[in-house]
């Protein structure tokens, strides 16, 4: 199988859904960039950054070794009942590690973010 999808030959419920998930994996990874623009090359107080760090058994988006802090940018996906007690879990596991986690809505995040 495989090839390329014909927008035209689809059906109006996958096309749709489709599109509303490009659009929100755009937004999503364009916004991570920002953030890991931001963070990047030490521009932090001269402190470095890793992006999509494995630490114990999970992927952190953001983290500076040196301070222990991971950073998180959760979209609305975390809100979800079960998701948001695997987060509150997983936060609990890596501060076991030592690690700090600073989590951010997106929406909160874009706040903080439009000037960039």
């Amino acid at each position: 199988m495989g090839g390329t999808l014909d927008p035209d030959n689809l059906d109006i419920n996958y096309s749709f859904k489709l599109q509303n998930w490009c659009l929100w994996f755009i937004e999503k990874i364009c916004k991570r960039n920002v953030l890991w623009h931001l963070l990047r090359g030490r521009q932090l107080d001269g402190y470095k950054f890793r992006r999509q760090h494995i630490i114990g058994s999970y992927l952190a988006a953001f983290v500076c070794l040196t301070k222990k802090l991971i950073i998180e940018v959760d979209g609305l996906i975390h809100q979800i009942p079960e998701n948001k007690n695997s987060d509150a879990e997983r936060t609990v596991d890596l501060n076991r590690l030592g690690f700090d986690v600073i989590r951010f809505q997106m929406k909160k995040f874009q706040q903080i973010l439009t000037p960039y």
